[in-house]
């Protein structure tokens, strides 16, 4: 079964990615803007995800919800939206964004707006 990596959006910046309008795919996102939390086993996505709200209504652990990250073995990083997950990219550096196509997502989005 595939493997996948958790990565949780900090705290502080959970109510700015909820109000942002939808960006672009890929969406990009700063590893500094996330913490990794583990990894699960799970089918694909929506199986990782399905598996975390049945553990999360079990146990005081935080939800996995919108704006977090999961990153398959393949190193395929979806981000999830309130309609479902959406293909993303780690940027790197600022100058990423453009090289990448990807948009930015976090702290460094109001940097470019």
């Amino acid at each position: 079964m595939p493997r996948y990596k958790l990565f949780y959006l900090r705290d502080s910046l959970v109510q700015r990615f909820r109000e942002s309008a939808p960006k672009t795919k890929p969406y990009g996102l700063h590893l500094r803007d996330y913490e990794e939390a583990r990894e699960i086993e799970a089918l694909g996505p929506y199986g990782a995800w399905k598996q975390l709200r049945e553990e999360t209504e079990e146990s005081a652990q935080r939800a996995f919800g919108v704006g977090d990250a999961i990153e398959s073995e393949e190193s395929a990083l979806s981000v999830l939206n309130y309609w479902g997950f959406d293909e993303a990219a780690w940027q790197l550096s600022e100058s990423g964004a453009e090289s990448s196509g990807a948009e930015p997502v976090g702290e460094s989005a109001e940097l470019q707006s």
